[in-house]
């Protein structure tokens, strides 16, 4: 990712203090998963022209990470984490429904690893809620 692209995402979300972490989506240690429809409901409260660009926005930056992503770049955002391809290379699998060999082509998948601001918070929320503490 280019360097004007993550420092504008990276600003517009402080600017709008949005926490991409919200407490009703976890319950006694069970987490539900965050969708896009539910990304951009929390970032249209925070738009004064509210949802369309909220949703134009949300689209641009998962757009910008995955165009990134296919010409084979490195997406770091500092304090969340970063987004790179690992390479897998060509192999012998199973078939599962009649087990005959099948030859699985080299591929690269996307991968993430949490940055350690975000590692952090996640870590300090657990221990607190461990502890009965809000």
């Amino acid at each position: 990712m280019e360097y004007g692209l993550e420092a504008g995402v990276e600003m517009s979300l402080r600017r709008l203090n949005i926490s991409l972490y919200n407490p009703r989506f976890q319950y006694q240690g069970q987490s539900a998963t965050m969708t896009k429809s539910e990304l951009i409901k929390q970032l249209s409260k925070h738009c004064p022209q509210g949802g369309k660009d909220a949703e134009v926005v949300v689209q641009t930056i998962l757009d910008g990470l995955a165009e990134s992503l296919k010409r084979g770049q490195r997406i770091e955002i500092r304090g969340f984490g970063i987004f790179s391809l690992n390479y897998r290379p060509p192999r012998t699998g199973r078939n599962p429904k009649s087990g005959e060999e099948v030859q699985v082509p080299a591929k690269y998948v996307p991968h993430f690893r949490v940055g350690k601001e975000l590692r952090d918070r996640i870590k300090n929320n657990k221990l607190r809620s461990r502890a009965g503490v809000s």
